[in-house]
C-alpha cells in the first residue's frame, strides 16, 4: 500500500470510514493491509539491523543526505522502533 494511501486511511474520518456496511468492509480491509505491511516491516527492519550488527563497527559513520550517524546510533533507533511495537 502506498504512502498516500496509507495516511488516507488513517486519517479518514469516523464517519465517512462507518458510514455503511461497504465503507465498513473497505476500511477493515485496509486496515489488515495496513497491519500485515507494518509486520513484513518489522521482520525486514530485524533482519537488516541483525546483518548490519554483524558487518559494521559500532563506530562506523554513515550518511543520508546531511544526517551522519554511527552504526551504534542506527541500531540503537531499530532496537527503538521493535521495542516500541513489543510493548503494544
Amino acid at each position: 500500500m502506498s504512502d498516500l494511501m496509507f495516511h488516507a486511511v488513517i486519517q479518514m474520518p469516523y464517519e465517512m470510514a462507518m458510514r455503511d456496511e461497504l465503507s465498513r468492509r473497505q476500511f477493515y480491509a485496509r486496515a489488515q493491509n495496513l497491519v500485515a505491511e507494518r509486520d513484513r516491516l518489522r521482520e525486514a527492519l530485524r533482519w537488516t539491523a541483525a546483518a548490519f550488527q554483524a558487518v559494521a563497527n559500532e563506530a562506523d559513520e554513515f550518511r543520508i543526505d546531511a544526517v551522519k550517524r554511527t552504526a551504534r546510533e542506527i541500531l540503537d533507533l531499530a532496537d527503538a522502533a521493535l521495542a516500541q511495537e513489543q510493548e503494544k
